[in-house]
């Protein structure tokens, strides 16, 4: 299995990582993080790009401002509640940049749903041996739910809505087999909790990340990590593990997966991704590789789009196609 090899760019290194003529995908957001990987990147290496949005949560001129540092460059709204029509679209837009020849993608996970950025890792799966490289940047937060409010009262979103499958990652579920449920936590244990509640799994295995992508949320994620061992004592009567999982390490979190569905091969696998879009880009490779697991997203009821996050200035770069299940 090859190895994920993370480097930290700015506008003076990312070029050395670069070839020319390549195709930019990004997602704008209401959070600032949307805008600053696209900051440090040559333009002139960019021969087309686009630019996501959601049409509920962002307006167009956020998307604008993004795709209008790149030559012929357009927007794409989207609807986060229409799962068949991004998938409708992302397909579009990657056909039709191998159509046309293009054959190296620049991708900004950083502000894509969890669900947008699964659905197009499983489309451009379908389409690796067409491009020759595949490039990917995120951006770390500095922080999380407000610069300056207290650890106990950040939040990012609430509720839980509902959990569906995320397309393109069925699943192979036996009606005879046990269900475990493996959730990536992150900062959003109501959710966690909800999801629990509505799938009502046989068992429980619960992840805590580590190794936070920026050294400014250790303290947050210290205060959360004692969030999180109260929270699984909630369970102790139930069929519940843990265990840790790196934010940042994409590889590292691809093996912690893999030992767990090593553990009890027979058991139906559902796993939700709730923590960094590195540690999902590790969510989807896994199951990319064991198909039998099904991936799901939980809807929230809201987010924080005043005070979600702000941005760090550590910008990570790595070669998609360097992941064993989207190498040629």
């Amino acid at each position: 299995m090859l190895m994920s090899n993370i480097t930290i760019v700015t506008a003076e290194t990312i070029g050395s990582y670069m070839k020319r003529n390549v195709a930019f995908l990004g997602f704008a957001s209401y959070e600032e993080r949307s805008k600053s990987a696209s900051v440090i990147i040559d333009s002139e290496k960019v021969d087309r790009a686009v630019v996501f949005y959601d049409e509920y949560y962002t307006p167009a001129i956020v998307a604008s401002e993004i795709a209008a540092q790149y030559k012929h460059s357009s927007v794409k709204p989207l609807s986060i509640s229409n799962p068949v029509l991004i998938a409708d679209i992302f397909a579009k837009v990657i056909d039709d940049y191998h159509e046309n020849g293009i054959t190296a993608l620049l991708i900004d996970i950083t502000t894509f749903t969890h669900e947008a950025l699964l659905i197009l890792l499983k489309i451009i799966f379908t389409y690796k041996d067409h491009f020759t490289n595949i490039y990917c940047l995120y951006t770390g937060a500095d922080s999380y739910g407000g610069l300056t409010t207290p650890p106990d009262q950040k939040w990012l979103s609430k509720g839980c809505k509902d959990v569906r499958n995320i397309l393109g990652y069925p699943g192979m579920l036996k009606p005879s087999a046990k269900t475990c449920l493996v959730i990536l936590a992150g900062f959003e244990i109501e959710r966690a909790t909800k999801i629990i509640e509505m799938l009502e799994p046989d068992r429980i295995i619960l992840g805590n990340g580590i190794d936070p992508t920026s050294d400014s949320i250790s303290k947050t994620m210290t205060y959360f990590r004692g969030k999180f061992d109260d929270w699984i004592k909630e369970y102790k009567s139930r069929a519940c593990e843990r265990f840790d999982f790196s934010c940042k390490d994409i590889q590292s979190t691809v093996q912690s997966l893999d030992n767990l569905l090593k553990s009890s091969p027979n058991d139906n696998y559902i796993l939700i991704p709730l923590n960094t879009k590195l540690s999902t880009v590790a969510a989807a490779s896994f199951a990319l590789q064991n198909p039998k697991v099904q991936v799901c997203y939980s809807i929230p009821e809201i987010y924080n789009t005043e005070n979600y996050s702000t941005s760090s200035n550590k910008i990570s770069f790595f070669e998609l196609k360097e992941l064993s299940p989207f190498g040629s």
